[in-house]
């Protein structure tokens, strides 16, 4: 091949390079109910809408499953789970819930868009590492302050010796004013002094690991909708 020629070469084998896709274990677990209003009450307006967006690879294949549904009042987490577990199935998604407890596992998932509110709320674990990116949106029909707390359980494994696990977390104040690029920022500073992180855009975050040196192995944080309907955008 000349030397002309190689260039040209180059582009084409790097255009043949496909991204791999993260995937892992993610845990889901939904819990309480759809209020009987989720506006003041002078509005009449009874239901939630609840934005669940998950993808997952199925013997490699990319799937996405899309649910933006309005939830009737008295529609619990549980029943929510058992939703989705049955759309994510007919998708070929390996996913299972946990009899009458609203926990819903999902294997090989990429990404999760999650918006509930009206009294719906879940845990969100990655179970086996840290995320790749972390979004929290502002709410878009009942805002209200809270908190937002990341946990993560670590490990060191020191050369010839038995690992050494931890845990630790780190939260931060969401209010009416926090936009997804503050509350990235806001993460980044109250883990600088224990824990490694960047923010792979301006409006996310993601932890990398501690600065003792632990990996983290599993993350969770919590989506509250008792209050307001703040959305979380997670990438493993």
């Amino acid at each position: 091949m000349s030397l002309r020629a190689l260039p040209c070469y180059l582009i084409s084998v790097l255009w043949l390079v496909v991204p791999v896709a993260a995937e892992g274990l993610l845990q889901v677990r939904f819990s309480g109910a759809v209020d009987g209003l989720s506006e003041p009450p002078t509005s009449g307006v009874s239901g939630q809408l609840v934005e669940f967006e998950l993808g997952a690879l199925v013997n490699g294949e990319a799937r996405d499953l899309v649910l933006h549904i309005h939830l009737a009042p008295g529609t619990t987490g549980v029943e929510l789970a058992g939703l989705v577990e049955r759309r994510l199935q007919a998708l070929g998604i390996r996913g299972v819930a946990t009899a009458r407890s609203g926990n819903l596992w999902i294997e090989d998932a990429t990404y999760l868009n999650l918006r509930l509110g009206g009294g719906l709320s879940a845990w969100v674990a990655c179970a086996e590492g840290a995320p790749t990116s972390l979004a929290v949106r502002p709410p878009t029909r009942r805002s209200a302050a809270q908190s937002f707390q990341v946990d993560v359980t670590t490990v060191i494994r020191p050369s010839g010796g038995l690992p050494i696990r931890g845990a630790a977390s780190l939260t931060i104040p969401l209010d009416e004013a926090s936009s997804a690029a503050s509350i990235s920022a806001a993460l980044a500073r109250a883990g600088q002094s224990k824990w490694i992180s960047d923010r792979p855009k301006g409006d996310t975050w993601r932890p990398v690991k501690m600065s003792s040196g632990a990996a983290i192995t599993g993350c969770s944080f919590t989506v509250q909708g008792a209050k307001a309907d703040w959305r979380v955008d997670l990438v493993l």
